[in-house]
């Protein structure tokens, strides 16, 4: 198994036999409930993305080859890719064939609501809708950062390809330069494991099975 760090989606998460997935965005909140039953929410920091991953059973030789890069990553300052399991593109272009040969690009970020955003560079009429996710790298001085979104509200795009209407997405863009294009073919979003988390599974005979572990948004490698 190639192996680079932080890990790609090509690298290791793309290889692995993904059964089950619990796929979440996380919001960093402060909650207080108070006497009349109201509770007071107060968000602490822009949200972000976790979730669990469950592996099929695999024969044991190559379960030893995704142990070891979990050990790995296991380690601090370890991170690796990862998207959406069982999903390629848009609802729209499910294989990505449409954007293939498509640029797309963040055009503009609303400056009244970071939740607000349009793309250009798309195949022309190609609708992004409530589900879809993209990702891209940004700069806010202090190096590259990843960001990965999913939309709440979607917009088509024009004849030229442009969006001419906000889409809503979740989490809201932070701050930055925006460095890159946008991903809409597998997008990924950087991440690390939370500790603990790592189930290395039994073996049994040829096979291992019950491997499993959580993972956690990280903005930087």
């Amino acid at each position: 198994m190639a192996y680079s760090q932080p890990a790609t989606l090509a690298d290791f998460f793309n290889t692995l036999p993904i059964q089950e997935v619990d796929f979440r965005l996380d919001r960093q909140r402060q909650v207080n409930g108070l006497a009349g039953g109201e509770i007071l929410t107060a968000d602490l920091a822009p949200a972000i993305w976790s979730g669990s991953m469950y592996l099929a059973t695999m024969p044991k030789r190559r379960a030893a080859e995704v142990q070891a890069v979990l050990a790995d990553l296991e380690a601090p300052g370890r991170s690796f890719e990862v998207t959406k399991p069982h999903q390629i593109g848009p609802a729209s272009d499910p294989a990505g064939t449409l954007l293939a040969g498509a640029s797309p690009a963040v055009a503009e970020v609303d400056a009244g609501n970071a939740h607000r955003l349009k793309l250009s560079g798309l195949p022309a009429g190609l609708a992004l809708v409530p589900g879809d996710f993209l990702s891209f790298t940004y700069d806010q001085g202090s190096g590259p950062r990843r960001a990965f979104h999913q939309v709440v509200q979607g917009q088509a795009a024009g004849a030229q390809g442009a969006q001419t209407s906000f889409m809503r997405v979740q989490p809201l863009v932070r701050p930055g330069t925006i460095t890159t294009g946008v991903s809409l073919i597998r997008p990924p979003m950087l991440a690390v494991l939370v500790p603990g988390s790592v189930n290395y599974g039994t073996t049994f005979g040829n096979t291992t099975s019950g491997m499993s572990f959580a993972f956690r948004q990280t903005l930087r490698p």
